[in-house]
């Protein structure tokens, strides 16, 4: 139900997998055998939403630890955010550390020169918050007028960038001081945006993905044919926006800084059914796009990875019976 993927600067592929409560974690390089090992939870708790990010050769994994049954962390002490590190290739991992409050909920986890960043949901399950933890000192500011999970990416000057489902479309912030600027990126009363992904190039420019359909609330409307997923980018100094397809599901990008060229996946799903597998889009020229398909399979939470030394490519997502990796070179 969650998968994260990532690729460290010895080029090694590294895999993250909720599964039954712990994680799984897989490492392979040079295409060798996958090392897989098994980190599971306390006892009487569960291990969800598995994030990695990398500081030369070290690898962190972030988490939510929640009661079973419940969650959003139901209020005990000991629920909420926590991430272990470990020292590539062979070093052991670090026992499990808590970043901000009880019962606190994972949406996004980056690090940058040796700082933490993350943004999460609050305890009560009604806010959200972005958060720092550098050395001893840690931040949190709150976030408002947010629906749904925080994408975040610190910029080279070391300044965190969100984007979010806002009431009316999908909103852009850079923090100044202690809160966020608000640039509107997409704004359609009519339709429902939702589950921005975000990163940024070399020049810090933003690039979006995101999921656009009448769907809101409990209510129900037909499809449209304005739905589908979208794509937007400031890189030109001002926002631009386009649909890359109809398909409509879970969503990952990537951005190779070397040539400019964009790297999507949509894994495509109606009505909480997977129809199409897993489709993967790329363009060089913003609104020319080209697509295939890698699998027609039942394909869910998708996650592409591109190595910037070697433009090697990393897709995996969880298929009916395990998790899949496609790579090319």
């Amino acid at each position: 139900y969650s998968l994260a993927a990532g690729i460290d600067a010895a080029h090694r592929d590294h895999i993250a997998a909720g599964c039954g409560g712990s994680i799984m974690y897989a490492v392979s390089a040079a295409n060798s055998p996958w090392a897989i090992m098994t980190i599971d939870p306390p006892s009487g708790r569960r291990l969800v939403g598995p994030q990695l990010a990398f500081d030369g050769n070290v690898i962190y994994l972030a988490y939510t630890l929640v009661a079973p049954g419940e969650g959003c962390g139901g209020g005990d002490d000991d629920l909420g955010v926590y991430y272990r590190k470990r020292t590539m290739p062979d070093g052991a991992w670090s026992p499990a550390q808590r970043i901000g409050l009880a019962g606190d909920v994972l949406d996004s986890f980056r690090e940058s020169g040796g700082a933490l960043y993350a943004t999460v949901e609050g305890p009560n399950g009604d806010s959200e918050a972005y958060e720092t933890l550098d050395g001893s000192t840690y931040r949190r500011y709150p976030l408002v007028d947010i629906y749904g999970p925080v994408a975040l990416r610190v910029g080279t000057d070391g300044l965190g960038r969100i984007a979010y489902a806002a009431e009316d479309g999908i909103d852009f912030g850079v923090l100044h001081g202690s809160s966020f600027s608000k640039t509107s990126v997409f704004h359609d009363t009519s339709r429902f945006a939702f589950a921005p992904v975000l990163v940024l190039d070399a020049n810090d420019a933003a690039h979006l993905l995101w999921t656009q359909t009448p769907h809101g609330g409990c209510a129900v409307v037909e499809p449209t044919t304005a739905d589908g997923t979208y794509y937007a980018t400031n890189a030109g100094g001002s926002w631009k926006v386009t649909r890359i397809t109809t398909f409509v599901g879970q969503t990952s990008l990537q951005v190779d800084n070397a040539t400019g060229q964009v790297h999507a996946l949509v894994a495509n799903v109606i009505f909480g059914v997977s129809t199409s597998g897993l489709n993967y889009f790329t363009s060089s020229d913003f609104g020319k796009w080209t697509a295939t398909n890698l699998t027609s399979a039942e394909a869910w939470v998708p996650v592409i990875r591109l190595d910037p030394t070697t433009r090697r490519l990393l897709v995996a997502y969880s298929g009916p019976d395990g998790v899949y990796v496609l790579t090319r070179s």
